[in-house]
């Protein structure tokens, strides 16, 4: 296909039985599909084993959007490989598992938002390297309550292996294992000498109650933002560091976290500084800035 759009269709398998309800082919005369946007779709399920898109590697799909879509009682939503991928507001009710997405690049989740009890999101297969891409996550809720005890197949909200993209970018998102000590994102441990590679930046991420927790990613670079200066859309990891980049007018919105800077918080600009509430955002000094003169408060 050149351009192909799939909208307002209910798939439904009366049959159980592990189908793919849309398959982009993996032959000589049906691979290559490219600029595909499926829209406003539910897929239902029997038994959480039909799968939503297939196949995994080898499509050889281009430019691919899954938009507003319901997913019930599925085994996953897609089994794919592509380049160009945006999944967006899709919505999951009694599925296994959310996405595998294999030798994908161009990944783009927004809006998803599933609790799953096996991986919410799974990305990469068999290389043995990370691809120098980007996958980012935006405003998206990924739950699992899968078992991380064997990081050899792990099942959590995001399972990273083989050739995933080496960036990853999670921002406005919750992303939890509901087991107490589980992992939130895992590496699977075939690809651990790759763990160096990753660079993972999370921005004004909620991890449930127990935090964030990352197994298999030792020696990975970890960024951590909770402030966002919303007029320019840029993230920082403290306030003064958000106040020194910012403009006059400039509107930053802090986390629901506790700040311990460092020193005082200097503001020498017209600001707005807004909090999440006054009960979930604290500004607590790291230590005592002075008694006298300016260094006081």
């Amino acid at each position: 296909t050149s351009t192909l759009l799939i909208k307002g269709i209910d798939f439904v398998d009366p049959v159980p039985g592990t189908n793919t309800f849309i398959n982009f082919g993996a032959t000589s005369t049906t691979r290559y599909v490219s600029n595909v946007t499926v829209e406003d779709c539910s897929f239902t399920g029997s038994n959480q084993e039909d799968i939503g898109f297939g196949p995994g590697s080898g499509s050889g799909a281009k430019n691919i959007v899954i938009k507003n879509c319901a997913v019930n009682n599925m085994g996953s939503l897609a089994q794919l490989g592509a380049s160009g991928l945006t999944i967006e507001d899709c919505t999951f009710t009694d599925s296994l598992r959310g996405v595998n997405l294999q030798s994908s690049t161009g990944i783009t989740i927004e809006g998803m938002s599933l609790t799953v009890p096996k991986y919410a999101v799974r990305v990469g297969q068999d290389a043995l390297t990370p691809t120098d891409q980007t996958m980012t996550i935006t405003d998206s809720t990924l739950i699992s309550s899968g078992p991380t005890s064997n990081l050899a197949d792990p099942e959590t909200s995001l399972v990273l292996r083989g050739d995933a993209p080496k960036n990853i970018v999670i921002t406005n998102s919750t992303i939890s294992n509901s087991n107490a000590g589980g992992c939130d994102i895992a590496l699977d441990s075939n690809y651990a000498a790759t763990a160096t590679q990753y660079t993972l930046t999370f921005n004004n991420v909620n991890w449930g109650t127990d935090g964030m927790k990352l197994c298999g990613l030792e020696g990975a670079t970890i960024v951590t933002n909770t402030v966002h200066n919303t007029t320019q859309d840029t993230w920082y990891s403290t306030i003064q560091a958000a106040i020194a980049d910012a403009d006059a007018d400039d509107i930053i919105q802090l986390g629901a976290v506790t700040y311990n800077e460092v020193g005082q918080i200097v503001i020498d600009k017209n600001l707005t500084i807004v909090g999440a509430d006054k009960a979930t955002t604290i500004i607590k000094p790291a230590q005592d800035t002075g008694g006298s003169g300016d260094a006081r408060g």
